[in-house]
């Protein structure tokens, strides 16, 4: 059963969040932490563990990238997946301090559950949910694609609760947080330029929706690509595809563990402005 603790207050909450923000922050401190986890899991220190969904689901995107960025910010997903262990943990009231030693801190959140998690995301609020805002803003000329992302979901994508949590997923730790969650499905929305890069980007998307719905065990998947240029929404809503998560996690594994990964199908995904480890991959285009 799921347990709470009602009775702390909003102001020891901040507290402890600002202890734990503190604690692997500090310089070092993350990067000890994480050559202690894979030590605890007996695995070499070189190892791709901790992998965020959407870089894995990159793959269908540029193999060689996914992989590449997935190395680089491993780091950071570690950083996600310990903090949301202590923080959740913490929520649910197992505990009320951080231990001193490192290795007491990676066995905090060992206990907790599936259902743990579906308790927390419960109780999050979606009285706001269900539907797209409605108000209609042009955005910055300035804006960068991220930024453009980012303020394009949040007026036109619908809302729904969410949570970030870890799974385990082939040999991986993945740490993800979809766009929303219902009872039936998960959710993605991507803001991207026109439909001839939806092209591109479906199979990023429905993919990782795929993959939240196999770790969050949704039976269906519910993907939005806004188009921007056309001022349109495409809306696929499809059953979760197995096979398809396996076939990621397969081929992803094999070109983590040195396979070459086939070039990308256009010369446009290798250029500076489009692929951020251009400089460090053996066989971009241009």
């Amino acid at each position: 059963m799921a347990r709470t603790n009602s009775k702390r207050l909003k102001i020891d909450a901040q507290i402890f969040e600002a202890e734990i923000t503190d604690r692997l922050s500090r310089n070092g401190s993350l990067a000890n932490l994480l050559r202690l986890e894979k030590e605890r899991r007996a695995i070499p220190e070189d190892r791709l563990q901790f992998v965020g969904v959407r870089n894995l689901a990159r793959y269908w995107w540029c193999a060689q990238q996914a992989v590449l960025v997935s190395r680089i910010r491993e780091s950071s997903f570690f950083g996600s997946y310990i903090y949301d262990r202590i923080w959740y943990s913490y929520l649910l009231g197992t505990i009320d301090d951080l231990p001193k030693s490192e290795e007491d801190l990676l066995l905090i959140g060992e206990d907790i559950s599936r259902e743990d998690i579906e308790s927390i995301l419960e109780s999050r609020s979606s009285s706001s949910a269900r539907s797209r805002r409605r108000q209609s803003t042009s955005g910055s000329p300035i804006e960068t694609p991220t930024q453009r992302g980012i303020s394009d979901e949040k007026e036109f994508a619908e809302k729904y609760p969410t949570i970030r949590w870890n799974y385990s997923l082939g040999q991986y730790v993945v740490v993800g947080v979809p766009d929303g969650i219902s009872d039936q499905f998960t959710y993605e929305f991507k803001s991207i330029r026109n439909l001839y890069i939806s092209r591109f980007t479906k199979p990023v998307a429905t993919t990782q929706a795929d993959i939240y719905g196999v770790l969050l065990q949704r039976p269906n998947k519910r993907v939005q690509l806004r188009l921007i240029e056309d001022n349109e929404t495409l809306t696929i809503e499809e059953l979760v595809d197995l096979k398809r998560v396996e076939q990621t996690v397969e081929r992803f594994t094999n070109v983590d563990s040195g396979q070459l990964a086939t070039p990308p199908s256009v010369l446009w995904k290798c250029k500076p402005s489009v692929c951020e480890v251009r400089d460090r991959c053996d066989i971009k285009l241009v």
